[in-house]
């Protein structure tokens, strides 16, 4: 455990059933099941009881409730132990420069399933945004074999981008509350003299939890009024690596792309719940319009008189840890949020979730920084070297 708390992290291991597999250009769907046999339910009960005994108990999110938490997370090279013909990912094998094992690649997954479990208290992640993820086997092995619970089961959206290292972004959901009407990848256009970047994933979600009886055939109706629908868009900006001139034109080509099918979405829905999530590498500002920067605490006046977003704001500008990054001392909150305006009197919080054990002390420049898995080539055994975001809303129930 890291810091001076008492808390420890809630940990947990489960396991569900590969159903299907789909999608176009490598695209993935799935989905666990809940259902297992006695005896294997059973044990894994016993060991969290006889383990953890004590902490507090992990709800799946209740419909009741009425409060959705959608998570963005940089889980810094979520890379499997094998090689990829078609990625430059030699780093992260047994005999690559990181020494990437088995054990340790079990290690990480299970430490993003303790974020992932602790970060909802009693209140699951409906909707989780992940960066910095290698590819499909890491994500069916987070789902499989380290996340879950008896009351919910999650699905997952991937597919493979042309960056060079072979890191992607993904979406998790909760199969109880949402299913995807539309999914699919949003590439960069660039030239063939300027290096491929990560696509933009983008999935239209259905909220389902009005629905008693759902089967996978289920019809559902994008166009229905009575249901709550969510446009998301999962970013993994280009880094500001070699200054920020030299990478200028790339990052301004990711954001180009991704505003025009914002305005897209806005000239055929002008009321389209937009939510924009990831790591943009680079501090909060509204560089989106018409969205809002949920994580800027500075201007944004057109909405200073929204009583929801005063109090977040107030409550950004006073945490202790509310950035999500530190690089050479330096805090930054390079992890945002963007929302559309007909979503932003929706909102009930924004924040930052930074407890303790995901802290470790900076020795170097005082203070604390993400408690991260490497430090340069060096095994360090933490999550990630990011913090996630937390955005919880409550649909109307107009």
């Amino acid at each position: 455990m890291r810091g001076n708390s008492g808390e420890r992290p809630r940990t947990f291991k489960i396991s569900g059933e590969r159903l299907r597999t789909s999608g176009g250009r490598d695209g993935v769907f799935h989905r666990l099941s809940n259902g297992r046999k006695v005896i294997q339910s059973v044990r894994y009960i016993l060991i969290y009881f006889l383990l953890f005994f004590g902490t507090k108990t992990v709800h799946a999110n209740n419909p009741e409730s009425n409060t959705i938490r959608i998570v963005s997370y940089n889980v810094e090279n979520l890379f499997d132990y094998r090689h990829d013909t078609l990625k430059n990912d030699f780093a992260f094998l047994p005999e690559g420069q990181y020494r990437w094992t088995k054990t340790k690649f079990h290690n990480k997954l299970h430490k993003i399933a303790q974020v992932i479990c602790n970060i909802g208290d009693t209140l699951l992640p409906a909707i989780i945004g992940l960066q910095e993820v290698e590819n499909d086997s890491c994500l069916y092995r987070l789902c499989h074999n380290h996340l879950g619970s008896h009351f919910f089961s999650y699905a997952y959206l991937h597919y493979e981008s042309p960056d060079l290292r072979g890191i992607d972004v993904a979406l998790l959901y909760d199969t109880t509350l949402f299913r995807p009407l539309s999914a699919y990848p949003i590439p960069i256009p660039f030239d063939s003299t300027v290096r491929p970047t990560r696509d933009i994933l983008y999935a239209h979600f259905l909220n389902t939890s009005h629905i008693t009886q759902m089967s996978e055939h289920t019809p559902l109706a994008g166009n229905d009024r009575s249901s709550f629908s969510l446009h998301c868009f999962v970013c993994h900006f280009p880094s500001q690596l070699g200054g920020a001139a030299n990478t200028k034109k790339r990052r301004q080509q990711v954001e180009q792309t991704l505003i025009n099918h914002i305005d897209s979405l806005l000239s055929i829905d002008p009321d389209a719940k937009i939510i924009v999530m990831g790591d943009f590498n680079g501090e909060p500002r509204d560089c989106l319009p018409p969205l809002i920067n949920l994580m800027n605490s500075g201007n944004n006046s057109m909405y200073e008189r929204s009583e929801t977003f005063s109090t977040m704001k107030y409550a950004l500008s006073n945490r202790k840890h509310y950035d999500t990054y530190k690089f050479r001392g330096i805090w930054s909150c390079i992890d945002q949020f963007f929302v559309s305006p007909s979503l932003l009197y929706l909102i009930t919080d924004t924040r930052v979730y930074s407890p303790e054990w995901l802290l470790e002390k900076d020795e170097r420049y005082l203070g604390y920084k993400p408690f991260r898995t490497f430090v340069g080539p060096r095994f360090n055994g933490g999550y990630s070297d990011h913090l996630p975001i937390i955005l919880d809303i409550k649909p109307s129930t107009k």
